[in-house]
């Protein structure tokens, strides 16, 4: 889990300790309010009973008598109307003192919902502008290509495979390596790179050149296939990446063109022809990196 979500429930539970001791202070104030009360009513009711009784000896009058009865039964009375008096007003501090706590625990869990999607906005927006650059990489980075109409012969029996490439993107792209040879399965699994160049050029984009080649016997099966892979890198990133390809040639499709030498003799054409040939993406191949 994120940091900031351990700090979101470690001040969530503060506050709700807090509201907890708010309570139990307001509950503890309360009943000290009517134990005061409660001493107060009975230290007045002695002074009033004392002193009337006094002035009514004082005049030479018997005592007045309450209509509750005796003095300690209007003293105890009182005492009782008293205590409820007091046991109210500690009940309304209390509710008083409870409703405060509410409206802080209420306080403080909307500060945490508020935070809570104050974090949860902030890594959308992120990922917002993550997403953004990234499509910007995308569109402005260099793209790499190779041309497929790559394998040619003159005579029918040695070919040329010439590896060009091209940038389609919008900014330079710089050329790493590349790797060409023969394959008789054409499977990735086989390929065990031999014939590897080393370069550090730069392809601007919109241009197109021809980087290597590699001759090979028409008909050979150790030749069936030929594959191999080009590596490049980008302003953008450090990180090289790699884009394989595997042809499979079809010697038995092609037909040279032939003309009639000095001597009547019928010969092949000495001119470049394209031998057929099927770019293999329904092999075992890494698919090209983006």
């Amino acid at each position: 889990m994120p940091r900031s979500y351990w700090r979101v429930i470690f001040a969530f539970g503060c506050l709700t300790l807090a509201s907890t001791a708010a309570s139990q202070r307001a509950a503890t104030h309360g009943h000290e309010i009517e134990a005061s009360s409660e001493r107060a009513a009975d230290h007045k009711k002695d002074g009033t009973a004392n002193t009337i009784a006094a002035g009514n000896l004082a005049d030479g009058k018997k005592p007045v008598q309450p209509d509750c009865g005796t003095a300690k039964e209007c003293r105890a009375e009182q005492r009782q109307k008293d205590n409820l008096v007091a046991q109210q007003t500690a009940a309304n501090a209390a509710v008083s003192q409870r409703n405060a706590a509410w409206w802080q625990v209420g306080v403080g869990a909307a500060g945490v919902i508020l935070l809570i999607l104050t974090v949860l906005y902030s890594q959308v927006a992120t990922k917002a502008a993550v997403d953004a650059v990234s499509t910007l990489v995308a569109v402005e980075r260099a793209r790499i290509a190779m041309n497929e109409n790559c394998i040619t012969t003159r005579d029918g029996k040695t070919a040329t495979f010439a590896l060009g490439l091209r940038n389609v993107g919008r900014t330079v792209g710089a050329l790493k390596e590349t790797c060409i040879q023969g394959s008789s399965t054409g499977l990735f699994a086989d390929f065990k790179p031999t014939n590897v160049a080393q370069f550090n050029a730069n392809i601007p984009t919109e241009t197109y050149g021809l980087v290597q080649t590699f001759d090979f016997a028409l008909g050979d099966p150790g030749y069936a296939f030929v594959v191999g892979y080009y590596k490049f890198t980008t302003l953008f990133s450090k990180r090289v990446l790699t884009d394989y390809f595997c042809f499979q040639v079809h010697p038995h499709q092609l037909a040279l063109p032939m003309v009639t030498n000095s001597e009547g003799q019928t010969v092949a054409a000495n001119i470049d022809v394209q031998v057929p040939s099927t770019y293999r993406i329904d092999l075992d191949w890494p698919p090209d990196e983006e």
